[in-house]
């Protein structure tokens, strides 16, 4: 069966086993299908380019940190706007699905670089399929990574990156993009759930720290949901729903 959840004080929660999640976000519907068993949703909806959707917390075991449930165009737009990219930024999308957001900052923003990274290979052939309408030279600069996030982002691994990347953009500019690692990223876009942000947030932490050590800096943009024990530097709620996109600027 379905349930529907609407707030009429503007608090919209999810919910997940152990955990009830609320946020101040107005006039969302927040649906859950029960007897759905297509989780993570691999389909295309008519409303998935012009509405604002809050993601149940309620997904099957297959899903790693997040359903797919494609952000708005008017979100993408404004979470592009936030970032404030620059054209010796290299911006990662950790959950990036169909990469839509990243082929609309790759496409606006002559210089910058842009990887996403997705688990479910079915969103990664979809974003390939799509930078084939890109021109030429704006698709040497977009990578999708079938990769499970949590093991990008673990610093223990042995590809640690570039120690230069954080403080000197020059450095990784020169590289080939299949050698850009995480640890050369200058903006991170998160739009996950609140247990898949709980599940990586050690690992941004800890990447985060080594970031400032090396006197780098880095920008993090959450939407939907904030990233837990961080204090974001603006909030924005000017999508046609209102629903938030928070940004993280470290230092």
């Amino acid at each position: 069966a379905s349930v529907v959840f609407r707030s009429e004080s503007h608090h919209h929660c999810c919910f997940d086993s152990l955990n009830l999640y609320c946020c101040p976000i107005p006039k969302v519907s927040v649906c859950l299908d029960l007897a759905k068993k297509d989780f993570p949703r691999r389909t295309m909806t008519d409303v998935d380019s012009n509405e604002d959707k809050v993601p149940s917390a309620e997904v099957s075991k297959d899903t790693n940190l997040a359903p797919f449930n494609p952000s708005s165009e008017t979100a993408q737009l404004q979470s592009i706007a936030l970032m404030d990219l620059k054209a010796d930024d290299i911006l990662f999308d950790l959950g990036c699905g169909d990469g839509r957001l990243l082929i609309k900052a790759v496409s606006q923003v002559e210089g910058l670089r842009c990887i996403g990274v997705e688990i479910d290979q079915i969103f990664v052939d979809r974003a390939n399929q799509a930078i084939t309408d890109l021109p030429e030279h704006v698709q040497k600069r977009i990578q999708i990574r079938c990769q499970d996030v949590t093991k990008v982002l673990d610093t223990s691994g042995s590809f640690e990156g570039t120690t230069e990347a954080s403080t000197e953009r020059t450095v990784p500019e020169r590289r080939r993009l299949e050698d850009v690692s995480i640890h050369d990223a200058s903006v991170i876009y998160l739009y996950l759930l609140p247990r898949g942000l709980l599940q990586i947030k050690p690992l941004l932490d800890e990447m985060v720290s080594q970031r400032l050590k090396k006197g780098g800096s880095l920008r993090v943009v959450a939407y939907t949901f904030q990233v837990k024990g961080w204090e974001p530097s603006r909030v924005d709620t000017s999508t046609k729903s209102g629903v938030p996109i928070y940004l993280y600027h470290f230092p």
